[in-house]
C-alpha cells in the first residue's frame, strides 16, 4: 500500500478526516498490539484532534458497553483486568511501523500535539499516553468497583477515570 508522500496523502488520514467517519473503533487485542503499531496511534492521536468519537473493541465487544451490571463472567473480567493492566505500561513511543518513513512522519507529527484535559499541561507522546490510558480507565472504572479490585481502582483514578462518570 501506497502511503504517500506524506501524512495528508495516507488514506488514514483521508479517511479520519472525511465527514462521514464520525466514529473509529480500536481493536485491541490479548497483546495490546494496536499500541504497538505505530499507524493505530497516529488513528488515535487523529481521531482525538478531530474530535471523533473513539471506541474500543475487545473480543467481548465494546469496552464502554460491557456494562458491570450484567454479571460479566470471570473469563470477561480477567480479561479486561489483563488489558487495563497491560495499557499500565503502554508507552506509544515504542511503537513501530513497516517503513521508517512512515514512522518518523508519525512521530513528528505527534510530537507537536498538546494535551488538554487529563492531559494538560503534557506533550506529544507523553500527552497522547495520559489520554489514551485515561479513556481505558474510564471505561472500565464501573467493572473494576464491581469486582473490587482496590489496587485496580486507585491506578484507574491515577490514569485521569473520573469518579464521577456514569456507570454503563
Amino acid at each position: 500500500v501506497e502511503l504517500g508522500e506524506n501524512i495528508e496523502d495516507s488514506p488514514f488520514h483521508k479517511v479520519l478526516k472525511a465527514d462521514t467517519t464520525s466514529t473509529v473503533v480500536l481493536n485491541i487485542d490479548q497483546m495490546g498490539a494496536l499500541l504497538f503499531r505505530a499507524w493505530c496511534n497516529f488513528e488515535f492521536y487523529y481521531s482525538h484532534e478531530l474530535k471523533k468519537d473513539i471506541v474500543l473493541n475487545t473480543r467481548f465487544g465494546p469496552l464502554r458497553e460491557i456494562n458491570a451490571a450484567q454479571g460479566c463472567e470471570k473469563v470477561m473480567q480477567a480479561w479486561i483486568m489483563h488489558v487495563f493492566e497491560l495499557l499500565q505500561d503502554a508507552d506509544i513511543r515504542m511503537a513501530r511501523a513497516t517503513s521508517t518513513a512512515d514512522l518518523s512522519m508519525i512521530q513528528h507529527r505527534i510530537s507537536g500535539f498538546s494535551g488538554s484535559g487529563v492531559a494538560e499541561g503534557l506533550k506529544g507522546a507523553d500527552a497522547l499516553n495520559r489520554l489514551l490510558k485515561a479513556m481505558v480507565a474510564n471505561q472500565v472504572l464501573p467493572l473494576l468497583a464491581k469486582v473490587g479490585n482496590a489496587s485496580a481502582l486507585e491506578s484507574a483514578l491515577n490514569c485521569g477515570a473520573s469518579p464521577d462518570a456514569e456507570d454503563h
